[in-house]
Order: structure tokens, then sequence, then C-alpha cells
């Protein structure tokens, strides 16, 4: 796919059916688009994940169609206090991923965090399988037009996590998420070909406060303010191959796509003494500003100056 995995959940197949919470913050894109499932979250610092099923909308708008994917991560009590790890792993077509984490605490204040990353260089299949490939390779086949070689599909990421908690009420968190993935290329004979200019990359950023206010033994008033970020990387290209028999032609498509949203909640939360009983009232104000994926018409790189609406 251009910039991402299908995930099916409940016969519906769209990414932007899903609503991921990490810490109770919404992380999916701005502008209702499908999240880029794959290397792009360090699974190294989650201390829980929940899956639940079916619509939701109605509590926690409009991605949460098919399900809701729910992430917690490690606290400092979780890391016994002063903690620092690192790792690293070497893998097939030259993976690696190192990765630290720690957290600590002093008194009522409590940090923790990780940095991780991978990058791979990915299969070569012009190396893996060359009979099969050795039509696009030729050089009559460049002389039609088709784009000549079949590279490795390299890839990397980053994520990095941070949180600070001040006693139990108030929590801040930054989460910032780079991924540069392949796009493949359609070609005649009916093959993929792995180009390396031929990519998709992406970073967010999420920004979240929360503070939980004790009123009685029953209520509690809840506040959270979500700032997030996306930005498709101008170098983006999605090449197009196209066939007329033998002949075949390739076409640089490059595109580009932003995302600002701003969003605030308030919850009142009424908790029953037996803890059977919970009700919830509250709002939700959210603003997007989005520019879609778009292609620039020129064929260049795309650029970082394009309006958002």
């Amino acid at each position: 796919m251009e910039h991402h995995n299908l995930i099916l959940v409940r016969g519906v197949w769209q990414n932007n059916k899903i609503l991921i919470l990490y810490n109770g913050q919404k992380i999916n894109p701005p502008g209702k688009g499908p999240i880029s499932f794959g290397s792009w979250l360090s699974l190294d610092n989650v201390k829980e994940t929940e899956f639940i099923y079916g619509p939701t909308s109605s509590v926690c708008g409009a991605d949460a169609v098919n399900g809701i994917l729910s992430i917690t991560t490690k606290e400092a009590p979780d890391k016994q206090g002063r903690h620092l790890e690192a790792s690293m792993s070497y893998g097939r077509y030259n993976e690696v991923t190192p990765h630290i984490s720690g957290g600590f605490k002093i008194k009522d204040l409590e940090v923790s965090g990780l940095v991780a990353y991978r990058h791979t260089e990915g299969p070569n299949f012009s190396n893996d399988y060359p009979s099969y490939y050795s039509v696009i390779n030729s050089p009559t086949y460049g002389a039609l037009g088709g784009r000549v070689g079949v590279f490795e599909a390299p890839s990397n990421s980053y994520d990095i996590q941070l949180q600070a908690k001040l006693g139990q009420n108030l929590r801040l968190q930054f989460m910032r998420t780079r991924a540069q993935e392949q796009s493949n290329l359609w070609a005649s004979p009916a093959v993929f070909k792995n180009s390396k200019d031929a990519i998709w990359g992406w970073y967010q950023d999420n920004i979240g406060l929360s503070y939980e206010l004790p009123l009685s033994d029953y209520f509690t008033f809840n506040t959270r303010a979500d700032y997030s970020h996306y930005q498709v990387t101008p170098e983006s290209n999605f090449i197009s191959t196209f066939a007329n028999g033998f002949q075949s032609f390739d076409r640089n498509d490059y595109k580009t796509g932003r995302g600002v949203r701003y969003s605030v909640n308030e919850d009142l939360v009424f908790t029953s003494k037996d803890k059977r009983f919970q009700g919830v009232a509250g709002f939700h104000f959210e603003d997007n500003l989005v520019l879609p994926k778009v292609s620039t018409t020129t064929g260049l790189p795309a650029t970082d100056n394009y309006p958002i609406s």
C-alpha cells in the first residue's frame, strides 16, 4: 500500500474507523485520516493494551466506529523507582532496533519515557528472484520508458515518549513518532518494484495535559487538553507505473498533507460507593485544521507551504 496497512475489524477495513488512545489521549491523525499501523510505535514501554470492539462514537467521537485500541504505558513505580534500560537487536535484512527507556520518582514527581529507533534495508527481490525480474531489469525495458532496477526497500522510524506526573492528579505527556516506509510500484509484467525513490514519510507530535479534581467521595471532575500535529514529509513520492503491453513508463507523484488538532474534554464522573455503577456527563470540543493528502501538480518534491483549512 501507499503508506499504511489495512486492518480488518468487524468486516470493515478502513483504519480511520479505529480510535487509538495513548494513556487516554487520542493519537489518530487530525482530520480523520487513516493511521499508519506498523513500526511507528515502540511496545517496549507498554504496560497493557485493551481493545474494545464495536461502535462507541456517541461517547468517544467520530473515529470510534469499529472499536477502540487503548494503550497504557509504564510509569516510574512500574520501573521500580530510578531505572534505566538499554537494548539493541539485529535481524534479517540488516534490521537494527536500539532502545533506551527509564524513569525516576522524586517525592510527588514521576518522570518516565523512552527513545526507540528502527532501520531495515528490506528485501532485494532482484537478487532473490533474478530470473523473475530479468525482464524489467533489461535495457530493453528501460528504453521503452520503464524504470530499470529493483532495489532494496529501506525503511526507518523512531519513537519518543515522555510523561511526567505531579502527584496523582496532574499528568503531562509528549509523543513524537516519525516513519519512512516503502511505496511499491506496479510494473509490467505483474510484479512489484521497490525503488528507493518511492517512499512515504510522515511524522506526528502529540501533547496532552490532564488534571483530575476529586470533589467528594463520589464525584470527580476531569479536564484534558490535547494538541496534535501531523505532517507528510515533502520527499514522499508515490511512483505510478503505466503499461501498454510491453511498453511502460513511470510517473513521479509527490504528495503532501498536514493536520493540526486542538481538543478539550471536561467530564464529571459519579462513582457509587460499591464501585458497581459509574455515570459520566460532560462535553468535548475539537478543532481540526487539515490539508488532506494531495499530489503536487509540478511533479517536483512538495513543500511545507500548502495552506490548511
